[in-house]
């Protein structure tokens, strides 16, 4: 399985992925950390980066996702509260 730009996603990557509607409150950008994955579908814990409501967990394909490595975005609050969260 691989992202929008080729690499690929592997159980316990952190990914963004577009969220929200743009009609009823905008786009968001949403994080999400890969729980399980088949060989054509990922489940995700995440919720939005910038907000602090409940995580959910969805069912993602991983070509729509896009996986982050970078660990000045893995620094950030939400996605420390997901790896809590996900143990």
């Amino acid at each position: 399985m691989v992202d929008k730009l080729g690499n690929p996603v592997h159980q316990g990557d952190i990914v963004l992925f577009p969220g929200g509607n743009a009609r009823y409150g905008g786009i968001k950008i949403m994080v999400g950390k890969v729980v399980s994955a088949t060989p054509k579908m990922v489940t995700l814990l995440y919720g939005d980066i910038g907000g602090d409501k409940k995580l959910k967990t969805c069912r993602k394909r991983p070509a729509g996702l896009l996986v982050i490595q970078d660990p000045r975005i893995l620094k950030c609050e939400r996605i420390q509260q997901i790896h809590q969260e996900s143990t």
